[in-house]
């Protein structure tokens, strides 16, 4: 280590400047879901910063790691974006830069990050899917203790920096900084890794799709549960994650409304689509709650009377409660803001009602499909 710190060349302001910049930006990025932390051309940087090469970084780390013998599991030792930043977290304790040494724990915590993301998320990742998995994770993960991802690493960098900020200091005891690496990517990987199994399993249940209950007395009794708020919640969490996590669009549902309507598909189409975001959770909860609340009894979903039950609920426009018409608009408005609004600002005022009515049944069939089945 001695022999790098003589031969490297170092402006340490404007590594310093470079590293805290770098790291930042990282974190913050991170707090977008799906977010791929960027290494090897920062890890390139920084070794044009300190004015050595990959080679330098090699030499160092066959050398220094020689004791531990030469097996395979070795590897991460000796990669040269660990090296680098070993050195420079050295490099930093001995300028007596604390802000910096952290900062640098971080950089390393992000590098280990990335390697089970990229081994994890190889072709897609879908941020709704993210969000919803955070949703499900245990109060105890790290994850959720630390409000989210970012969090999480800042805070397991912190504890490993304490915990060897003398062993890294001194830097001449390969098999101590071994313990240091191994620990620190090993507990990034733990968190990882339960995280992104449950991911999985939400993931393969979108796959297989949502099961509702039979048309019988089982499926009633199973609907009288649906009538109280839990079961409420319960099919409304089945409905936000079925519309707006998986974006499946519920072509019955579809094709039943445009019956019940009688509007141009492609007017409608375009909005369905525009449907599968979580930002809209809070109006679709808003929507169920009102759709359920009011029922009476199994035949306003499950029966003959599910059409006139919902046409009714759209006939009420002025209520101190909430109104399935006041609970669609604001939520049918915002999803042609981000469609094309001059086209649906110039329709009728006939057509957008039905565009409205069209909308308003899409949803009750999506519920109605949950609950009781398609039929």
């Amino acid at each position: 280590m001695e022999d790098l710190l003589k031969k490297a060349k170092i402006d340490k302001h404007e590594l310093k400047r470079y590293i805290l910049t770098h790291v930042a930006t990282e974190i913050s990025n991170l707090s977008e879901s799906c977010y791929r932390p960027r290494f090897e051309k920062a890890s390139q940087e920084l070794l044009k910063l300190i004015g050595l090469t990959e080679a330098d970084m090699k030499k160092f780390a066959s050398i220094f790691y020689e004791p531990m013998g030469d097996k395979t599991e070795f590897y991460i030792l000796k990669d040269t974006g660990t090296s680098t930043i070993l050195f420079l977290i050295h490099y930093f304790l001995k300028e007596n830069d604390k802000e910096t040494y952290y900062y640098l724990n971080i950089f390393l915590t992000l590098k280990f990050y990335l390697s089970w993301y990229s081994r994890s998320f190889k072709t897609f990742c879908n941020p709704g899917l993210v969000d919803l998995t955070l949703q499900h994770l245990s109060p105890n993960h790290m994850y959720s203790q630390r409000k989210g991802i970012p969090g999480a690493l800042v805070y397991l960098s912190k504890i490993m920096a304490d915990k060897y900020i003398k062993i890294l200091i001194d830097f001449d005891d390969p098999i101590s900084i071994s313990k240091y690496v191994y620990e620190l990517m090993n507990r990034v990987k733990q968190s990882f890794k339960s995280f992104y199994n449950t991911y999985k399993t939400l993931f393969e249940r979108g796959q297989r799709g949502f099961k509702a209950p039979d048309d019988s007395a089982e499926g009633d009794s199973e609907f009288k549960v649906g009538m109280k708020e839990s079961g409420i919640d319960k099919v409304t969490f089945r409905v936000i994650e079925s519309m707006l996590t998986y974006k499946q669009i519920d072509d019955n549902a579809f094709r039943n409304s445009i019956g019940i309507v009688h509007v141009d598909k492609l007017l409608v189409y375009p909005l369905v689509k525009g449907l599968g975001d979580l930002k809209y959770e809070k109006d679709i909860r808003h929507i169920t709650s009102t759709i359920l609340s009011k029922v009476v009894n199994t035949s306003d979903i499950c029966g003959n009377n599910f059409i006139p039950y919902i046409t009714k609920l759209l006939a009420v426009k002025r209520s101190n409660d909430s109104t399935l018409q006041k609970d669609v608009m604001p939520l049918l408005n915002s999803i042609i803001e981000g469609v094309t609004p001059h086209m649906y600002n110039s329709l009728p005022q006939q057509t957008k009602y039905q565009i409205l009515k069209f909308f308003s049944f899409y949803i009750a069939y999506c519920i109605r499909n949950i609950i009781c089945g398609k039929k």
